[in-house]
């Protein structure tokens, strides 16, 4: 009986510690999962990180001889991803429009001023690659109207939503009176 009882405390100690070493080993890799998620998180945001697009918008003029002659709006993507429009709104003196020929109709351009510009719209889905510098709009080949706009150019607000390829989002607001 001796015998039995040794030969059982020995088994039941063997696995005893056998289970004990598998409860440790079980504990040991869910830390290390969990670890890897935290790891793998940090790898996404770094990558998220390095592919944000920085959008600015500016407006340029020129002025040669005494009179203008250069007024644009531009946008440009000094980030190292992609920018997205999801959103643009404009308004003047607190009313929204959605083109430039309201924004002229709002203004009350006179009759006696062609209403003629070049623009590159920017609309919802429109993608702003890294480096590029579009123009909004150009004034410059319509001298009456550039100068007529000038003035009222100061009133105007710019909102533009814009995203990451990762879907991340940011609003970039201008006010043309600080300009």
């Amino acid at each position: 009986m001796q015998v039995f009882k040794r030969i059982f405390h020995e088994k039941f100690n063997i696995n005893t510690i056998a289970i004990l070493t598998s409860l440790v080993t079980v504990i040991f890799l869910m830390m290390q999962i969990r670890l890897m998620g935290k790891q793998t998180q940090v790898f996404i945001n770094q990558a998220k990180n390095s592919s944000w697009p920085r959008l600015s918008v500016s407006m340029s003029r020129g002025f040669k001889y005494g009179g203008m002659n250069l007024l644009r709006l531009s946008i440009a993507n000094k980030g190292v991803g992609p920018g997205i429009i999801e959103d643009v709104n404009l308004s003047y003196k607190g009313k929204e429009f959605n083109t430039w020929w309201e924004f002229y109709n709002l203004i009350k351009v006179p009759d006696s001023i062609a209403r003629s510009h070049s623009d590159s719209g920017i609309y919802k889905g429109f993608v702003i690659s890294s480096n590029e510098n579009i123009n909004i709009i150009d004034w410059s080949k319509n001298e009456d109207l550039m100068v007529f706009v000038h003035k009222q150019l100061m009133d105007v607000k710019m909102k533009i939503k814009f995203m990451s390829i990762y879907g991340d989002s940011w609003v970039l607001e201008k006010d043309f009176s600080s300009d």
